[in-house]
């Protein structure tokens, strides 16, 4: 009965009898702290700074991230060192004393830089661009897109709020995710430093796809979007904007978060409208609609201003031969494979376009043949594992 007559009060009436109070409430996500991980009794310790969640839950198959820091831990297992693996957002203090290695990023990372007791080892995991080279190049993309839209939507870019500059500049070594473009980004900022770089793979499918009989002649006008958060950032503005100027293109979208990145969507519903864009926000690898795509698609456009080796792409290039219309800062070194732009402009990445759309049905299916067989040769997770065993053993033993 109480609530029934409070309900009728008009609201700016209970307002004005209540006190002012600010009730903010912070929803974090789990953080762990993961002692010896494989039950080993090895003489060293190594502590990983990454994710938890392949040590809690498995390593699932939504980012390769999680197999990528399973397969770390299991390379630094190999050579003899017990493995403790904490949430690089982890916020408790630990011990450092113990560990010999520390190896990821993030900020128990950072803080061994302030621990007295820690004498160990520093090498630096960076699963794409230097976060300094990214922030601005993401800011700058976004800043195009206000110039064309009127639109200042932050949701729509992808920056890293924390930059954790000691673990940049101060560690052992740095291994960069990605080709040399990726690399130059830590490199042309500080260059006192060793650095590696090792390939990224793409997400498991576990299903048959046949491409062998892919109509060109129609497969090449419909490209596919496959990416995630940060449509400006991913180029998704770009794309866009040349399947507008280009009636004959159907551009397919997948990945792109509907919720929060309307902003960009609402600008061409018109080609959505008249069918021109097809948007979803997920599919799954395992689904009949993703194998639909590899086998209707020709070509996967993503000029992308910032990438670490673009797991999306590899996935869609291994499974459906799609051929890439991309930008170098996807961070793959796959110009003999298709179509890469120098910058991540409308201009450069339309001049490249252009290139795919004039080249002869009978090459974009050798082309695609070649992609099938080449990506799934050379970037995939028994090369991963081997190379950042590699790279740990040159790294321990000339540090």
């Amino acid at each position: 009965m109480f609530l029934n007559k409070l309900a009728q009060i008009p609201f700016d009436i209970i307002n004005s009898l209540l006190p002012k109070v600010n009730l903010v409430v912070n929803i974090n996500r789990k953080t762990f702290l993961k002692r010896n991980v494989f039950g080993s009794n090895h003489q060293k310790n190594v502590l990983i700074s990454y994710l938890t969640n392949p040590f809690n839950r498995g390593a699932e198959n939504k980012h390769t991230n999680h197999v990528e820091c399973y397969l770390a831990a299991k390379a630094w297992n190999d050579l003899g060192y017990n493995v403790d693996v904490v949430d690089y957002d982890y916020y408790k203090t630990i011990s450092m004393e113990s560990y010999d290695v520390i190896y990821g990023f993030g900020d128990q990372f950072e803080y061994s830089f302030t621990s007295t007791n820690f004498q160990g080892k520093r090498i630096v995991y960076s699963p794409g661009c230097n976060t300094v080279f990214s922030n601005k190049i993401s800011s700058i993309r976004l800043l195009d897109f206000k110039k064309n839209t009127g639109i200042l939507d932050s949701r729509l870019i992808r920056t890293t709020n924390n930059a954790w500059p000691l673990q940049k500049y101060l560690s052992d070594a740095i291994i960069c995710q990605g080709n040399d473009f990726v690399l130059n980004t830590y490199k042309d900022d500080f260059n006192q430093l060793k650095y590696y770089q090792i390939n990224c793979f793409p997400l498991a499918c576990n299903q048959q796809i046949n491409t062998e009989r892919k109509d060109f002649e129609n497969a090449k006008y419909n490209l596919l979007w496959f990416g995630s958060q940060g449509s400006v950032h991913k180029g998704l503005d770009i794309a866009l904007a040349l399947v507008q100027k280009n009636p004959k293109l159907k551009l397919y979208i997948r990945g792109l978060n509907t919720t929060h990145e309307k902003t960009i969507l609402n600008q061409y519903q018109h080609l959505i409208d008249n069918k021109q864009v097809d948007v979803k926000q997920y599919v799954s690898l395992d689904s009949e609609e993703f194998k639909t795509l590899m086998e209707t698609c020709g070509g996967v456009i993503f000029p992308s201003a910032s990438e670490g080796g673009a797991a999306a792409l590899l996935t869609v290039m291994t499974y459906g031969g799609l051929i890439p219309i991309i930008t170098k800062a996807c961070g793959l070194d796959v110009e003999h494979l298709g179509f890469v732009a120098e910058e991540t402009t409308i201009n450069a990445v339309e001049i490249q376009l252009n290139k795919y759309l004039a080249t002869s049905n009978e090459d974009l299916k050798k082309l695609s043949k070649n992609i099938l067989s080449e990506i799934s040769a050379t970037y995939n997770t028994t090369n991963y594992q081997e190379n950042i065993k590699n790279i740990f053993q040159h790294f321990l033993t000339n540090s």
